[in-house]
């Protein structure tokens, strides 16, 4: 039986005390403490034979609802099966023991030592993975053992023709537009003859391998990254440890070889469809200035 009534010293709980319970045996202890003509009042848990969290948090805050209606309560010793549970889930840390909630108290010095020491500790290990990724490299031209057969060929298709349809339209696009931009300001001055140099130079010099460079990064670079983070996440990285294979040769180095192989390549065709366009554009816009003189 689940109740708790009242005697001449206070309070006497027994049975259950847990979350299910707890709804009904709140309302009668909180009359039963307002309503007691003593002001000192004792909690006689002895009689409780199942206690929860929810039950251990009731039993610490007894104290405080006698307080506010005026009386003392002090709760007694609970079962030796139940003690060290309340012990444990009704603690409260006192305001010493608890941890400090105000600001950041570092000096602008502690600040900017911590963000230095933080990035010499990053650039150490970008520094470490490519000298690592470097030494595998050129290593893996000469032995083969730890490498995937075939897989500079997937690597290289990946990046380069799979990436040389988004590169050859991006270059397109620029260089047409470079070139509509570049006549309708040149023609102004009369130096229309220079539209021919200012796309050769800007395409094959600036833009070509500039925006071939952002596309590969942008979009080989990324599926990269995000298939090394599912091997990572996936604990196959671990399980290439495990087989004594090494995971930067396995996985890293085609990937590196396929980029450096291709984007030159890629940058060549760029710079091809780069002047295509702006040839195009050209033709155009001079027929047009000749059909309106």
């Amino acid at each position: 039986m689940n109740r708790v009534s009242g005697y001449e010293h206070g309070l006497l709980f027994e049975g259950t005390l847990t979350l299910d319970t707890i709804h009904l045996i709140a309302k009668e202890a909180r009359a039963l403490i307002s309503n007691h003509p003593a002001e000192v009042l004792h909690g006689d848990v002895s009689g409780l034979q199942r206690l929860d969290t929810a039950g251990a948090v009731f039993l610490r805050q007894l104290p405080d609802v006698a307080r506010e209606a005026g009386r003392t309560l002090s709760l007694g010793p609970l079962p030796d099966q139940l003690q060290k549970f309340f012990d444990y889930v009704g603690h409260t840390p006192t305001p010493s023991a608890a941890a400090p909630l105000s600001a950041d108290r570092h000096g602008a010095l502690e600040r900017l030592g911590g963000s230095l020491q933080l990035f010499g500790v990053r650039l150490s290990a970008l520094l470490f993975l490519m000298s690592d990724l470097t030494c595998s490299a050129v290593i893996g031209l000469f032995r083969r053992t730890g490498m995937r057969r075939g897989s500079f060929v997937e690597q290289a298709i990946i990046v380069g023709s799979q990436g040389l349809p988004v590169v050859a339209l991006i270059l397109f696009l620029i260089g047409a537009v470079s070139t509509l931009q570049a006549a309708a300001q040149l023609r102004q001055f009369g130096a229309n003859i220079l539209v021919a140099d200012l796309l050769a130079i800007g395409i094959c010099r600036e833009l070509g391998p500039l925006m071939t460079a952002i596309m590969v990064a942008g979009r080989s670079g990324s599926a990269i990254t995000a298939e090394i983070a599912t091997m990572k996440f996936t604990e196959e990285i671990d399980a290439l440890h495990t087989m004594a294979l090494d995971p930067l040769r396995l996985v890293a180095v085609p990937k590196m070889w396929a980029m450096v192989l291709t984007v030159p390549l890629l940058t060549t065709m760029a710079d091809l469809m780069g002047l295509a366009g702006g040839t195009l554009t050209a033709t155009r816009v001079d027929s047009s200035a000749t059909d309106d003189d």
